[in-house]
């Protein structure tokens, strides 16, 4: 409830740009919610290309997937590809603006099968851990960091259909605390607190040394 009422106060208290923005995503130009008095020609004009921009890449990542379904063009390959084909296009060298057919058409639906796969079972062990973290013999600092985590993992999910994050650190991190997570759940209470006077012993033995 806490992380629900926080992100419905930041997005009440959101300039307006970031409407505008987002609402190249779905809305047409030429709309009269999307060209306000408040908006100048400039910002318009911005708007409208990046719209049809994003529109044409995401279209062109597709294409190349279904020419391409099993390796794609190899790994980085989409901006090289697309600028030798449509070189004299303005948006023939930019990325695919959307992680997920950055990898398809890149990588292949294997490697998209995969992935997706990994980000599924994150989320999914992250709400189970909520669900247990919630008995009296679990401790409660479990449940906030997989609340957390589980934030970060729908975040990025949102994010990465704006943005060609494939081989970004964010998303591996994310994961890899997902997992520690995890394996720290299904440790005893015992064999926890034996790690915690052994890691406070060395913090000494370093503060000591130091």
């Amino acid at each position: 409830m806490c992380i629900a009422a926080v992100l419905l106060v930041g997005v009440m208290f959101a300039p307006p740009v970031f409407w505008d923005r987002l609402g190249t995503l779905w809305n047409n130009p030429d709309t009269p919610e999307y060209t306000g008095q408040f908006r100048s020609e400039l910002e318009e004009l911005a708007a409208e290309e990046s719209t049809e921009g994003r529109l044409e890449i995401l279209s062109r990542s597709i294409q190349y997937t279904i020419e391409h379904p099993i390796f794609g063009l190899g790994l980085g390959n989409f901006n090289l590809v697309s600028g030798a084909q449509h070189s004299q296009e303005p948006n023939a060298w930019m990325g695919t603006h959307n992680t997920f057919t950055q990898i398809s058409s890149e990588a292949g639906l294997p490697a998209l099968a995969f992935y997706l796969a990994l980000l599924a079972s994150a989320v999914r062990s992250m709400k189970h851990i909520r669900l247990i973290a919630r008995q009296p013999r679990h401790r409660p600092e479990l449940k906030l960091m997989a609340s957390a985590t589980l934030v970060s993992l729908l975040s990025f999910a949102f994010g990465a259909c704006v943005a060609h994050l494939a081989y970004e650190y964010y998303y591996f991190y994310v994961v890899a605390i997902a997992v520690a997570l995890r394996g720290v759940s299904r440790a005893p209470d015992s064999e926890i607190g034996a790690r915690r006077q052994e890691g406070a012993k060395s913090l000494r033995v370093l503060a000591f040394a130091q």
